[in-house]
């Protein structure tokens, strides 16, 4: 009986491993926070919504963490949908296993395919309206009903995104702190529509503009 060989990591990898987690996010975590701030600014009752959660958190905790940030639900919704609209990594690409058929067509083993998640993001028979900006799209009934590969903001199956949980904490961190203090708005530099830019990463072309004030 041959006995199984352990693989142990070593400290480099785990370092290097550290490395990517910080740098890998650096734009992505950004242009998230920017486009999410932008819907927001342009629709003033959803940022009400939002703020009005996010005060009612406050009432109950000192401070946002892992564990109490899961329960600001409608914010997640509201990111999601920030997510299916700008989604910064806009495709992923992976290589076919073995030879398949798939819907008639045949994908040959070893051959590099590119899914393109921002046209399944905008897909009217799978979104209806898809250039409206609708958090309630991600309700647990709503995606329930909906079939999960159609929303790929981090990817899917065994190879997504090792970082999400750690970039939803992020993202959600920021803007609970940001909403419990301000509020956005637009304003005469405000672009509609962005002018937006693809290579590497979906990102404003020329930046984004928004009137921040202090709550009272």
């Amino acid at each position: 009986m041959t006995q199984l060989q352990k693989k142990v990591i070593t400290e480099d990898e785990i370092v290097g491993q550290a490395f990517v987690f910080l740098l890998a996010g650096y734009d992505t975590i950004s242009n998230t926070l920017s486009f999410t701030c932008y819907l927001l600014a342009l629709h003033p009752e959803c940022q009400r919504k939002v703020q009005e959660e996010v005060d009612e958190f406050f009432t109950r905790h000192e401070s946002p963490d892992y564990t109490n940030i899961q329960e600001l639900k409608y914010l997640d919704m509201v990111v999601c949908e920030a997510l299916r609209l700008y989604s910064p990594i806009f495709k992923f690409t992976r290589e076919v296993e073995h030879d398949c058929i798939i819907n008639g067509h045949f994908f040959p083993k070893g051959i590099i395919l590119e899914v393109f998640a921002g046209f399944l993001h905008h897909d009217p028979e799978h979104w209806p309206e898809p250039q409206k900006f609708i958090p309630e799209r991600f309700t647990p009934e709503a995606k329930a009903n909906r079939h999960p590969f159609v929303y790929l903001p981090f990817g899917a199956g065994p190879r997504n995104c090792v970082g999400m949980r750690l970039a939803q904490l992020e993202v959600r961190m920021v803007l609970v702190r940001l909403f419990h203090r301000f509020s956005l708005e637009a304003c005469t530099e405000t672009k509609v529509p962005l002018d937006l830019h693809s290579v590497g990463s979906l990102s404003p072309k020329k930046g984004i503009y928004v009137k921040i004030t202090r709550r009272n």
